[in-house]
């Protein structure tokens, strides 16, 4: 089974939670089905507030490291402010993850 790790920005913000939910949608109705999604803002989403941002790019990073693929946004410019962004594409390049890029416009 293929392990898809979808980034996009967060922030706490319900707003960027409902994006990486159409952009799962459009992994699932779009591609492989023996595919499993990993979501680090559904994954950790919850604990946002009560851990320390370097705890939860630790809990990110675990999760993306037994991914086969790192999916983000097309538009550099759309995840440039976003540290944790940065820090998941930074990881995958290192770690020889395929990075694969969405067309972000499509889904905001």
């Amino acid at each position: 089974m293929k392990k898809i790790y979808v980034v996009h920005p967060y922030g706490g913000l319900e707003a960027n939670q409902k994006i990486a939910e159409k952009i799962i949608r459009h992994i699932r109705e779009n591609f492989e089905r023996d595919t499993m999604i990993v979501s680090p803002i559904h994954l950790f989403g919850h604990a946002y507030n009560d851990v320390s941002y370097e705890k939860g790019i630790e809990m990110c990073l675990v999760a993306l490291a037994g991914c086969d693929e790192i999916w983000l946004p097309d538009d550099f410019l759309y995840i440039e402010k976003s540290k944790g962004c940065l820090m998941e594409l930074a990881f995958a390049k290192g770690k020889g993850i395929k990075i694969v890029r969405y067309p972000v416009a499509s889904f905001i």
